[in-house]
């Protein structure tokens, strides 16, 4: 997210450091980060992974998401993205609300 999210100081927080405006994060922040980054555990994930994600998020890039569904599935995890054209990163469309209260008690109801 570092770079992309209109919230740039929540990737400086969650990596520990304070934010210097100007300041190019090091290599120690950057491995720091990483570290942090679901995508560099994926292959420990084995439970069922529903994930929903609005196309019009700024805060975190959809890509992410997606590549992230992707990677579980090419491991075999049982995994599942919705995608919302018309939402962004709180989902409070109504009709995406409705659609994702359904979807999510098939999901539980099926991985379950």
């Amino acid at each position: 997210m570092y770079g992309t999210s209109e919230i740039p100081d929540w990737s400086q927080f969650e990596g520990g450091w304070e934010e210097r405006p100007g300041d190019a994060p090091s290599v120690d922040m950057m491995k720091t980060l990483l570290e942090c980054s679901p995508i560099v555990h994926v292959d420990k994930v084995k439970a069922p992974t529903l994930m929903l994600i609005g196309e019009k998020d700024i805060r975190c890039p959809p890509s992410q998401g997606h590549r992230y569904i992707a990677l579980l599935k090419h491991r075999g995890v049982k995994a599942k993205l919705l995608s919302y054209p018309e939402d962004c990163h709180p989902l409070q469309n109504v009709k995406t609300q409705a659609d994702n209260f359904v979807n999510m008690a098939v999901w539980f109801k099926e991985a379950m």
